[in-house]
């Protein structure tokens, strides 16, 4: 389970910059710089005051071996009022951002949001209960009665709750370590990982989860969305110059393609979204191809 790290403008700043050096059509990368540095100090700050949760070891193993995410199901407790708060503050860093670095939401749609969630337009509390329970449906009717950026505001709800998240993933974190979970889903939250880590000597593959900041570990030759296992149409895209460093694996069962990277240790989860910004160009190829972040193919 990655620990929460402080927040450092150097190391995004310097991955960024790595990023670019590497794949230099992506020098809007660097303008982003300044958007994170205002970001992640937001998240890393909040207190939501996300409840104690009352879960035993068995009853945390019992969830597992039945394939549910820990926090499905239960009550949880959190301070909607200050989840409401970081929304807007994160809402007015986006409509403070000017360069709108790679095809990111404009300062309008932001703006939009932001005032909707401050005049009482925006039913926070319905949007934030949607969100935990994964009901992106509701919430793009939200968006369309509002006239708002569905896409924008899914975002936004999601990352409001990271800081709670990430502390109950930290306290159940000595309750897993016993535990088995090889799904393509967090056992946490429920989300879909947003890398995948290859580690150690033998590339052990590790799914990093980009709301809890959890991590599990998975099988290496087979595709984390579908389960698909042949070597016939599962497989792998990568940058020419860059084989070693990060791929893409790619399935064409059910279309969908999963970013991994090669890493000596554990991502901070302060730094799963800069991670995943920096290798923006695998999405591009492997979209490029006709893959999907998400299975296709798939019920």
């Amino acid at each position: 389970m990655a620990d929460k790290a402080d927040f450092d403008s150097k190391a995004v700043a310097a991955r960024l910059r790595e990023a670019v050096n590497q794949q230099p059509g992506l020098i809007d990368l660097l303008a982003a710089t300044e958007f994170f540095g205002e970001l992640l100090p937001l998240l890393r700050d909040a207190d939501l005051s996300a409840g104690t949760l009352s879960i035993t070891g068995d009853i945390a193993a019992g969830k597992m071996r039945a394939g549910l995410p820990l926090l499905a199901d239960i009550e949880l407790e959190i301070d909607l009022g200050a989840v409401q708060k970081l929304m807007i503050s994160l809402a007015a860093a986006l409509e403070t951002f000017k360069a709108n670095a790679c095809g990111g939401p404009n300062a309008a749609a932001a703006r939009s949001i932001r005032l909707a969630v401050e005049d009482g337009r925006l039913d926070t509390d319905l949007l934030i209960t949607g969100t935990m329970a994964g009901d992106t449906s509701h919430i793009r009717s939200m968006a369309a009665d509002l006239g708002l950026d569905a896409d924008l505001l899914v975002a936004l709800a999601r990352n409001a709750l990271k800081p709670a998240l990430r502390d109950w993933c930290r306290q159940l974190g000595p309750l897993t370590e016993k535990c088995d979970w090889h799904k393509g889903y967090c056992f946490v939250c429920g989300a879909a990982p947003v890398l995948g880590e290859l580690r150690e000597d033998h590339q052990a593959k590790y799914l990093r989860c980009g709301q809890c900041g959890a991590e599990w570990s998975a099988q290496r030759l087979k595709c984390t969305l579908c389960g698909n296992a042949d070597h016939k149409t599962f497989g792998y895209l990568y940058a020419e110059d860059e084989p070693a460093r990060i791929l893409a694996e790619v399935c064409d069962d059910c279309g969908g393609y999963l970013k991994v990277i090669n890493a000596y240790q554990p991502t901070p989860a302060e730094m799963l979204p800069v991670e995943d910004l920096a290798t923006l160009h695998i999405d591009h190829i492997a979209k490029e191809r006709g893959y999907a972040r998400e299975a296709k193919n798939v019920p």
